[in-house]
C-alpha cells in the first residue's frame, strides 16, 4: 500500500471522528482575520486548500482539514515590524507587480500531528496562513504553507528547524490563487507550545486524542512556480507567536 493511500484511508476515518467534536463551535462568530472561524468560514477555508493544490499529495494536506475543522481560534502571520509600517504602500504594490510577497496574512493555524498506524508512523508541523478569504465562493486570493514531518517517530519535536530546498521532508509553498510556488530555499522555525486538554475523539478500530495550544516561530523563502510559467516567488520574513494551534495524536 503506497504512503499516500495510507494517508487517505486515515484521513477519511479521522473526518468521521472529528466530525463529532465540533458540536461546541460557536456559530455566531467573525468567519475570518484574528480571532474565530464559524461554520461556514471553515467549510469555505477548507474547500479553499483542497482545490489550490498548494498542498497537494502530502501530509498536511489531509490533517490541515482537520485542524480546521477542529480549531476555533486563529491567527495572523505578520512582517517584522518595519514590513508592518508599510504594509498599506506594499499592498498597493503587490496590485502592480507580479510575484511580490505578502506583507502579513489575515488568518492562520497551527498544526503537530503524531500517527502510529499498522504500516506507518510518522510525525509533522507547520503552519497555514491565508488572505481574502470568500465564504460565498469558497476561496482565498492566497495561501501559504510551511511544515515539516518526519516518517520514523510519531511524537513532534518541540521545535521543527527547517532548511527550504536542502531538506525534501521541509516544504514551502505559496499560492497567488492561480500559480503554485514552491520553495526552493529559505528557512523555517515552529516551536509549539502551551497545549492543554485532551479530547477524545476515536472511533472503532481508530485511537485519536487532540488538545489546543499555541506555536512560534518564523519563515522566509524563495520559491519557483511548479508549472514554469510564473517566474518565482519571494516571500519576506514572517513572525509568528501564539498562533492558535491543535495537536493530534492517531493509532490503530
Amino acid at each position: 500500500m503506497s504512503l499516500r493511500h495510507r494517508f487517505g484511508i486515515l484521513a477519511v476515518a479521522a473526518v468521521f471522528a472529528f466530525t463529532g467534536c465540533s458540536d461546541t463551535i460557536d456559530d455566531l462568530v467573525d468567519p475570518g482575520g484574528e480571532g474565530t472561524l464559524n461554520q461556514a468560514g471553515k467549510a469555505a477555508l477548507i474547500n479553499a486548500l483542497n482545490t489550490s493544490g498548494v498542498l497537494a499529495g502530502s501530509p498536511a494536506a489531509l490533517y490541515s482539514t482537520l485542524v480546521v475543522g477542529l480549531l476555533n481560534d486563529v491567527g495572523t502571520l505578520s512582517a517584522s515590524q518595519a514590513r508592518a509600517i508599510n504594509e498599506a504602500i506594499e499592498s498597493g504594490i503587490r496590485l502592480a507587480v507580479s510575484n511580490t510577497n505578502a506583507a502579513s496574512y489575515e488568518g492562520a493555524v497551527g498544526v503537530q500531528v503524531g500517527w502510529d498506524i499498522t504500516g506507518s508512523m510518522g510525525w509533522f508541523v507547520g503552519v497555514i496562513g491565508w488572505n481574502g478569504l470568500d465564504i460565498q465562493t469558497q476561496t482565498v486570493s492566497e495561501l501559504v504553507a510551511v511544515y515539516d514531518y518526519n516518517m520514523e517517530s510519531n511524537q513532534p519535536p518541540s521545535t521543527a528547524t527547517m532548511t527550504i530546498g536542502e531538506d525534501p521532508n521541509s516544504t514551502a509553498v505559496y499560492w497567488d490563487g492561480s500559480s503554485t510556488f514552491h520553495g526552493t530555499s529559505g528557512d523555517a522555525a515552529v516551536t509549539g507550545s502551551s497545549f492543554s486538554g485532551n479530547t477524545d475523539c476515536s472511533q472503532v478500530g481508530l485511537t485519536c486524542s487532540y488538545s489546543t495550544g499555541a506555536m512560534n516561530g518564523n519563515f522566509e523563502f524563495v520559491g519557483s512556480d511548479v508549472a514554469e510559467t510564473a517566474g518565482s516567488y519571494t516571500q519576506s520574513p514572517i513572525n509568528f507567536s501564539g498562533l492558535p494551534s491543535v495537536k493530534i495524536d492517531i493509532s490503530r
